[in-house]
């Protein structure tokens, strides 16, 4: 079958694209020209990305897939007048994707979840949003990572539904919090089973509900966990029944001890063995843009896609443990004013931990008005003439936002080296 993408850089997008590939399919699609780090892996699939202006799609006898931001009033009704068969992203997923559903959704966390949970299994087969996806030859499972924003989640129809953490967002569209969270109880009310973070169980509290998390009254738990320079290392339990120990090397910070915690708990309701589980997930590593670690000379560099407080404060507990003695430099990209404006405080202060901190605006200054606002003597607007580097002393430099800072990146590993 033809498949045509309109927005295939788009962090599921790109991710639906690939797997569509792998399944034998013919792939093409459109975006933006600027680089997006989604595109390598369609590179790597061979999957031809053309310009925004490209209309093939008419006459091609293409079944097209339109990405949220490009789901507009006019394209929806020139591909209804040229008799093309169409649907939005959310709703060609919930057609393609029926058998072994295993959704993971929250407000953070869901990309490194659902990379953990397919690393626990060889029968695994995954979508996530970061661009990358897996069919697996004797598919078992696939996990897909669900987004809430708009309620886009609500399409689909999950066996299984984990839940990593409900915390207020998307204020664009959720008016208020009770809106938020109701969304979520209709998602969880969709799945046979679901697995929650304890911290969000009394938002969550239907039948066939299981808890998970660092808190003992949890279903799952972890018990004497550490997060090192190294690693994370602990014991998961199931109501006091010890299920099994873990000391996983080069993940960071007690939010991958749940996210341990919760794919040992997703396997042993699957009745897996967790002693497989956990030899496969030695080798896991982080998704793209999360918490990606380069460490040059005595620099380190981390690239994040934390683009709200929480994320921030999560990012700095782990690198104030990680590099003690380090100056430590915080640079973020917003994406959204209304989050930004919501949030403004909370963004400051969380920035505010780290000893310099640069705010980096779009090309077009979109956020310039509100950016320059949070500036004082640490908080600076992001310049090549004012980005310190530090090559002489130690340092690390985090990079966080959901765009991308990658010319950023260059300039500064280009400086080092």
């Amino acid at each position: 079958m033809k498949f045509y993408f309109i927005g295939i850089k788009g962090s599921g997008m790109s991710s639906l694209a690939s797997l569509l590939k792998q399944d034998g399919n013919e792939v093409i699609g459109k975006d933006v020209e600027k680089y997006i780090y989604t595109q390598k892996e369609l590179q790597k699939k061979g999957i031809p990305v053309l310009s925004l202006e490209d209309r093939s799609y008419l006459n091609g006898n293409y079944y097209v897939v339109v990405g949220h931001d490009f789901y507009k009033e006019e394209l929806v009704n020139e591909l209804k007048n040229h008799n093309i068969d169409f649907s939005e992203y959310n709703e060609f997923i919930s057609n393609y994707l029926k058998n072994n559903l295993i959704c993971i959704t929250g407000t953070n966390g869901k990309t490194t979840l659902t990379g953990m949970l397919a690393k626990g299994s060889k029968n695994a087969s995954f979508l996530r949003g970061d661009g990358v996806s897996f069919r697996a030859k004797k598919e078992k499972y696939f996990f897909l990572e669900a987004c809430e924003y708009k309620e886009h989640f609500l399409k689909y129809k999950p066996n299984f539904a984990i839940i990593t953490n409900i915390t207020y967002d998307h204020v664009d569209y959720f008016k208020t919090k009770e809106e938020y969270d109701s969304a979520f109880i209709k998602f969880a009310s969709k799945a046979d089973k679901v697995l929650v973070n304890y911290q969000y169980k009394d938002i969550i509290d239907n039948e066939n509900t299981y808890t998970y998390g660092l808190d003992k009254r949890a279903d799952f738990y972890a018990k004497d966990y550490e997060t090192t320079p190294f690693g994370i290392k602990g014991v998961v339990y199931y109501k006091g029944l010890k299920l099994i120990d873990f000391n996983f090397k080069n993940i960071f910070g007690e939010h991958l001890i749940e996210d341990v915690v919760a794919t040992f708990a997703c396997y042993y309701l699957q009745q897996e063995d967790l002693q497989i589980v956990k030899r496969n997930l030695e080798s896991f590593s982080m998704p793209n843009k999360r918490f990606n670690i380069t460490n040059l000379k005595n620099i380190a560099i981390i690239n994040d896609y934390a683009h709200q407080p929480e994320q921030i404060n999560a990012d700095f507990k782990i690198i104030n443990k990680m590099y003690k003695n380090y100056i430590k430099v915080a640079l973020f990209r917003p994406d959204r004013i209304s989050r930004i404006k919501y949030f403004y405080n909370d963004f400051i202060n969380s920035l505010n931990q780290f000893d310099e901190v640069y705010l980096v605006d779009d090309e077009k200054n979109t956020f310039k008005v509100i950016l320059e606002s949070m500036c004082d003597k640490k908080i600076k607007m992001y310049n090549r003439q004012n980005f310190k580097i530090y090559k002489n002393k130690k340092c690390v430099y985090c990079f966080m936002s959901s765009k991308n800072m990658d010319f950023i990146i260059k300039d500064l590993k280009k400086a080092i080296s």
